[in-house]
């Protein structure tokens, strides 16, 4: 897909500065616009922040809330600008943080999950909904918020995604995983349809990776896939025309060694990107 100055493809390119953090585990990220993101993080004291990036630089909005249950598996989700599904392998629930532009409170009711040890995902669907799955239960869920309580809609769907699994929503009833075990990770898409889940286009091989695997959506059909590892940490973005996905681009090289990546899409062109092994958090454009 031609899209950049000159008829070129576009390419992954580094924008302004580092954010250092302290951590000691997997972030859980999610934008909440095209400048600020949500990330929950463990560490000294577990923790929950907004960040703003104003192209340069990052820094904090507001104060972090402290011993929020950040697991060394964490997932959020962005229900609006100021709102957040949040869930981790430490506490096995989900649970709403709202942000008043200085304080996070937690809103409503926890809603206890299936005990699980791999990496949950987050995907919001709307204000009120978001999808669910976890690599121990390996089950694909939506769930509601009626603003107090969360509850499930319709069925899950069992869906083989290995413990080091990444999914990301595309549309309020499509949604895209990174899936299969980890010697041959795959990008499948999947539909809902008010009750049941089901695959949707066909699956597109990622290649052989002994690594954790994240995904962000940048549009209802385009998605950037990252790995750590020594010669796998790269951004890697696809497109999907309802049948079938297209790498678009080449690879783009971290140029370090990653650890536990996660990644959120911001924009169109942007993402925020932190890993557990250089606990910086950055930002990237594909222009």
């Amino acid at each position: 897909m031609m899209g950049a100055a000159g008829g070129k493809d576009p390419a992954w390119v580094k924008v302004g500065n580092d954010f250092s953090r302290t951590s000691t585990g997997r972030a859980g990220m999610a934008a909440l616009s095209s400048s600020t993101i949500a990330m929950a993080h463990r560490g000294t004291n577990n923790r929950l922040g907004k960040f703003s990036f104003d192209g340069t630089d990052w820094s904090l909005v507001g104060n972090e809330l402290d011993d929020v249950s950040a697991g060394a598996q964490s997932a959020a989700g962005a229900l609006s600008s100021s709102r957040i599904c949040y869930s981790n392998q430490s506490v096995d629930s989900l649970q709403t943080y709202d942000f008043d532009g200085t304080d996070w409170s937690t809103t409503g009711n926890a809603f206890s999950l299936p005990a699980f040890g791999g990496s949950p995902s987050i995907g919001a669907l709307s204000s009120t909904t978001i999808m669910f799955i976890d690599g121990s239960n390996e089950e694909l869920k939506k769930f509601s918020f009626d603003g107090t309580d969360w509850s499930q809609t319709g069925n899950a769907l069992s869906a083989t995604s290995g413990t080091r699994s990444s999914f990301e929503a595309l549309t309020s009833s499509r949604v895209v995983g990174l899936v299969g075990s980890d010697a041959a990770k795959t990008l499948q898409a999947y539909d809902f349809d008010g009750t049941d889940w089901s695959t949707t286009g066909n699956a597109t091989s990622i290649g052989t990776t002994t690594a954790y695997g994240a995904i962000a959506s940048l549009t209802s059909s385009r998605v950037v896939v990252t790995f750590d590892g020594s010669s796998l940490n790269k951004l890697r973005t696809f497109d999907f025309d309802g049948t079938d996905w297209s790498q678009v681009g080449e690879d783009f090289s971290l140029g370090f060694e990653a650890g536990k990546p996660a990644i959120t899409g911001m924009s169109e062109t942007r993402i925020a990107y932190v890993d557990m092994e250089n606990d910086k958090l950055q930002a990237y454009d594909f222009i």
